[in-house]
């Protein structure tokens, strides 16, 4: 997972935190049971919600570790510090930078692809829309986390970007709380307490 770059915070990351009455949880256990042949197609997820901590990135990390099961290629990027890998050209290897290798990993996860400071730059709009039209083109999938709702993108984004998802991406909004969803920074924080165990 190291190697994927995947965050540590994620490697423990288990489907069964996420409670079945989640109106999520069925479509994406869908995604996990047949990611093989959704990724020989080249269909990926749009992992969405305007509320914080909703779980989006650590149901992303839980496809990229089914992928790796099925011994596909991945790679996790989040958009923040990709940022700085394409201005700096970081390299992945010795032989191809981080951006060569997420045109061509058999599944990439694109995390906190938000609105607000990140996609006020213009080029970083225009990197994402370039990667994700690439990988399209040649059917590999891509599964992007985002606060931004689908009727948003096209002004986010880009009209073009619509076609894109249209083509290549299952959106799911990942609810919270208020909606019958869950609050992982809420779980996680009681998980915490209960290790220390409660007060005599």
């Amino acid at each position: 997972m190291e190697r994927a770059r995947i965050p540590r915070r994620y490697w423990d990351v288990k489907l069964s935190a996420v409670p079945d009455s989640t109106p999520y949880k069925q479509p994406f256990k869908t995604y996990l049971r047949d990611i093989d042949s959704l990724i020989d197609k080249g269909i990926g997820l749009y992992l969405y919600s305007t509320e914080p901590s909703t779980g989006k990135t650590s149901l992303a990390v839980l496809a990229l570790k089914r992928a790796m099961e099925m011994r596909h290629t991945v790679l996790f990027v989040r958009l923040p510090e990709f940022r700085l890998d394409v201005f700096g050209k970081e390299q992945f290897d010795e032989d191809s930078t981080v951006l060569d290798r997420a045109r061509k990993v058999d599944l990439l996860v694109m995390d906190e692809v938000n609105s607000g400071s990140a996609m006020d730059v213009k080029y970083i709009g225009n990197i994402v829309l370039e990667l994700v039209q690439h990988r399209s083109q040649h059917m590999l999938p891509t599964i992007i986390t985002t606060d931004i709702p689908p009727g948003s993108v096209s002004t986010e984004f880009s009209p073009y970007m619509v076609g894109l998802m249209q083509e290549s991406f299952v959106p799911l909004d990942i609810v919270g709380e208020s909606a019958g969803g869950m609050n992982w920074r809420a779980f996680k924080s009681a998980e915490l307490q209960g290790l220390l165990g409660e007060e005599s």
